[in-house]
């Protein structure tokens, strides 16, 4: 929309008065293949705000502050390791002015998560509940889900199926995909000899 368009729309008598808002915003107004300063759909926007804005009595340039400003929001995504061994998204902004009011909360929404995940204490024994988990759902788990449970990869001793580590035995039970399948027993640790207890 051109600048004389602009004046009709906020009923301004001069073109100062009107340079004086695009100034206030921060905005500069882009020109057409003839010379001519027209304002943009996003600039427009802006210039509405600020205009409704000054409708109320007692209000000045300098006091208002944009609901959106018209500039780059680029939002690069970057894995962030949790302390759970799981891998979010957090969100770098650049080039930021001011987003609109949905991508801030959205990328507030995502940075509050992303902090919330690194910050929960994890319990050095968390792996326990998911071992019992496993066994009561009798689930199988792959070779790599023990390893990460565990910290260290399952393996057998020749001729046996069967890994024990702690309160936990790991029975071969087959493949998932390409993969050993493993099912997890609790041990009732009454039951083992002397030399089963420390293996």
């Amino acid at each position: 929309m051109k600048v004389t368009e602009l004046l009709n729309r906020y009923k301004l008598k001069t073109r100062q008065a009107f340079y004086d808002r695009v100034k206030s915003l921060d905005i500069v107004l882009p020109k057409d293949a003839r010379g001519h300063s027209y304002a943009t759909p996003e600039q427009i926007s802006l210039l509405d705000q600020l205009h409704d804005y000054l409708r109320t009595p007692g209000t000045t340039l300098s006091g208002f502050v944009p609901v959106s400003k018209a500039g780059v929001v680029q939002v690069v995504d970057t894995p962030l390791d949790t302390s759970n061994g799981t891998s979010i998204t957090q969100s770098n902004e650049k080039n930021l002015e001011y987003p609109d009011e949905n991508q801030s909360l959205e990328l507030l929404e995502r940075l509050v998560g992303a902090i919330a995940a690194n910050i929960q204490a994890k319990s050095p024994i968390w792996y326990h509940d998911e071992l019992e988990k496993a066994a009561i759902g009798g689930w199988l788990l792959s070779t790599a889900e023990i390893k990460h449970l565990i910290g260290v990869k399952p393996y057998c001793k020749k001729g046996s199926d069967v890994y024990i580590r702690g309160s936990w035995q790991f029975i071969k039970a087959g493949k998932i995909g390409g993969a050993t399948a493993w099912r997890v027993e609790k041990i009732n640790h009454g039951n083992l000899t002397t030399s089963d207890k420390y293996k």
